[in-house]
């Protein structure tokens, strides 16, 4: 299962490069190589990776500068980033999301533990009785919900698109919104949700930030930019706690920047401020 996982290491040093690489071809990982901050991106552009190998440097781009734009042009998330750093010369973030080592003994024990992480987070529920009976324990279905099979979403309602790549908390949306005669369209990839909002407008799009396919940036950069999608009311919900995030999600456009975990009632209510939507129980 490893080897369906990508990692790409990035350093100057040519013989670093190499250990790195046997470091992560002996996990089991897919590796790829680049020795400039340029190649790199290049990289994450065609290989979406899912883990990233850095070493902070004193020259060239900040390690946060560095990461953002990979995450931009792949699904790289910043909790799947290692950096490799001179124990006297520290990351600038010392609460960063991204792991940080000081010593390259580490450095194989952080790659494994992401693997591990992102092995379970890949495998769905094997059985909906499970995810019901937690979606109850969160408050986002009742009882005689759990009973009620999905709904389709009928062209002649209204209809939300929730682009996120977590099946349970988009189950607890699309079992809450059918009780007011709304529908949910769901999209576990970043440019499939784009492209579902560009077919057929919402009436409002629920976004994530850290998903395949393109990060919560660059679908909202998208969102913005196209004539047919600019005016659909966009907000973010997350489980990134970035205040540096929020303010450019708020900047280039989103209606609002939720951190999960979150309420039905918070959702209710930015639907409620955000679209005309009728956010009351259908009879």
């Amino acid at each position: 299962m490893n080897k369906a996982f990508k990692l790409l290491i990035c350093d100057a040093d040519s013989d670093t490069l190499l250990r790195w690489a046997m470091t992560g071809r002996e996990i089991g990982l897919e590796v790829v190589l680049s020795s400039t901050h340029q190649e790199a991106l290049v990289h994450a552009d065609f290989h979406q990776p899912q883990i990233a190998l850095l070493r902070e440097s004193s020259t060239g781009p900040s390690i946060e500068a560095t990461i953002r734009e990979l995450g931009e042009r792949s699904s790289l998330a910043t909790n799947n980033v290692v950096v490799v750093c001179n124990e006297d010369e520290p990351t600038s973030e010392t609460s960063s999301p991204w792991i940080v080592v000081t010593d390259e003994s580490l450095m194989s024990e952080a790659l494994e533990r992401i693997v591990a992480r992102l092995s379970a987070e890949s495998a769905l529920p094997d059985e909906a009785d499970s995810v019901e009976a937690m979606l109850s324990e969160w408050g986002w279905v009742s009882a005689s919900d759990a009973n009620e099979a999905p709904q389709e979403c009928e062209s002649s309602r209204p209809w939300v698109l929730a682009i996120d790549d977590d099946p349970d908390f988009t189950l607890g949306l699309e079992k809450r919104l059918a009780t007011m005669g709304v529908g949910l369209v769901r999209a576990y990839r970043g440019m499939e949700g784009f492209r579902s909002a560009f077919e057929s407008l919402p009436a409002a799009i629920l976004l994530d930030y850290e998903m395949p396919d393109g990060n919560g940036e660059y679908i909202l950069r998208r969102l913005k930019d196209s004539p047919a999608t600019r005016e659909v009311p966009v907000i973010m919900i997350t489980g990134v706690r970035d205040l540096g995030l929020k303010r450019r999600m708020l900047l280039a456009g989103a209606c609002e920047f939720m951190t999960k975990p979150v309420t039905w009632l918070q959702v209710r209510d930015q639907l409620h401020q955000w679209t005309d939507l009728e956010m009351t129980v259908s009879s």
